[in-house]
């Protein structure tokens, strides 16, 4: 039987054409996030719109790698108007990870793009998340 502090280290991994995995945030930890958020409301209504979109790295020591993001876009005054979209690639050892990184931002943009809450402004957003994403990663070592 596992402990509730075992469960509190997994992590829900989405992948865009496969389910869901979940690796262990001890043995795969985080290398590298982009992130991008904005919301648009006032104190008295509170948040009436909200685009939220991350992208994140875990490389486990063997290293695989995980690259998985979500968009959440939300328009209060529209219900109708709610979007979370994930996608995710699992990546093996001595694959490229800036392709894989690219390839799960350019998934994001297409399901932003298709949805048609936020401007394709705000869709371009995306590539300054991967751009950020990609700045993080640990260095390489000529």
């Amino acid at each position: 039987m596992s402990s509730d502090k075992d469960e509190e280290e997994l992590v829900l991994v989405p992948l865009s054409r496969e389910p869901p995995i979940t690796v262990d945030r001890r043995e795969w930890p985080e290398i590298a996030t982009g992130t991008y958020r904005w919301q648009d409301g006032d104190q008295k209504k509170g948040i009436l719109q909200e685009i939220s979109l991350v992208l994140k790295v875990r490389q486990h020591a063997d290293g695989r790698a995980v690259v998985y993001g979500r968009f959440f876009y939300c328009d209060i005054l529209k219900p109708r108007d709610l979007f979370l979209v994930h996608h995710g690639r699992f990546v093996e050892p001595g694959m490229d990870l800036v392709a894989a990184i690219q390839a799960v931002g350019g998934n994001l943009r297409t399901a932003m793009t298709e949805i048609g809450g936020p401007s394709a402004e705000e869709a371009r957003r995306v590539s300054g998340v991967v751009l950020e994403t990609i700045q993080e990663l640990p260095p390489t070592r000529l």
